[in-house]
């Protein structure tokens, strides 16, 4: 979903992701980035309130997946309504 497009939003993360000893190492485009620790900042891993070795950050896989079945049946249900409205029409 284009996370780091934005600089603001790439600073964020990582920021985010400094706290558990994380650096950037090349972002790859606007969905991918490289980053590496050394091992030490694993002891720091108890205090942190988020996992360090996530993969994924902003919107989760099952996130995506509702959204985009809101989207379908948002659309289904605009459809069969302007479907009742043509057949409400015609029938007068």
């Amino acid at each position: 979903m284009n996370a780091f497009r934005k600089p603001e939003n790439l600073k964020k993360y990582l920021e985010e992701e400094g706290r558990a000893g994380w650096v950037l190492v090349e972002k790859f485009d606007d969905n991918r980035l490289r980053l590496k620790r050394p091992a030490s900042a694993r002891r720091g891993d108890a205090a942190l309130n988020f996992d360090p070795y996530r993969t994924q950050v902003g919107l989760s896989d099952t996130g995506m997946v509702f959204m985009i079945l809101g989207i379908v049946f948002g659309v289904m249900i605009g459809v069969l309504g302007l479907v009742a409205l043509l057949v409400r029409a015609f029938n007068k």
